[in-house]
């Protein structure tokens, strides 16, 4: 129960410090999963992304980055089958391109799905037509390797960061092998990991000053367990 009153307190502090701070600052998320999401959430924002309840492997998140311009704009074609796994999805999963996969994780139907997939990216679209600045993160899950990682911070967008167990030489990632899922050589899911977000990095400098620089300790808020 305690520890349950200082999760739910931390939570509430985070969302005030990322809120108060980013009032006034306009961004767009694109996450391969759930860790966006988790920060519209923290600082109620309408969300001005398609990326949302959902996650991409990474041969398929890179291959969608890399021609980001035309794919944002194709309609995905939706199933419940995926050339990953053997038996039928128990969520919809939409291809566009050449076989390029987004795993509605946390969608009930396939016109859900598609609804809110098109709804976000016209939000999306628009924010760019108003400069809204785009920040890009990726995580060493999902069977991510380190030449996924390396070739992730090739790609031509200017506020992008990966996060992960492996360690790449690139001053845009952040190394956290403490965050290792039990028994796995991976980083933790999405949701856990933007829940332990100040033990890597504030979020806020990212967004407003495009640094990644950890400003913040476990002494800045105490509750970082």
């Amino acid at each position: 129960m305690l520890k349950q009153i200082l999760q739910d307190s931390r939570s509430k502090l985070f969302s005030l410090y990322e809120t108060r701070r980013l009032k006034d600052t306009n961004f767009a998320i694109i996450s391969n999963n759930c860790w966006g999401y988790e920060l519209y959430h923290s600082v109620n924002r309408e969300y001005n992304t398609p990326f949302i309840g959902l996650f991409m492997l990474p041969d398929c998140y890179l291959r969608f980055l890399a021609d980001f311009d035309s794919l944002i704009n194709e309609e995905p074609r939706l199933s419940n089958t995926s050339k990953y796994f053997d038996k039928p999805r128990y969520y919809p999963v939409g291809v566009v391109g050449d076989g390029i996969e987004i795993h509605f994780l946390h969608y009930k139907s396939l016109d859900e799905a598609l609804h809110k997939w098109t709804r976000r990216t016209e939000r999306l679209q628009k924010a760019i037509k108003n400069d809204t600045p785009l920040f890009i993160k990726l995580c060493d899950n999902e069977s991510c390797t380190i030449e996924h990682l390396a070739k992730f911070h090739t790609l031509p967008f200017k506020n992008k960061i990966s996060i992960g167990v492996q360690n790449l030489d690139s001053p845009n990632h952040i190394h956290v092998p403490e965050l290792k899922e039990k028994n796995k050589n991976t980083i933790i899911d999405g949701a856990k990991l933007f829940n332990k977000r100040y033990r890597y990095f504030d979020i806020t400098e990212w967004i407003l000053n495009s640094k990644i620089k950890n400003t913040l300790t476990s002494k800045s808020f105490g509750l970082l367990s």
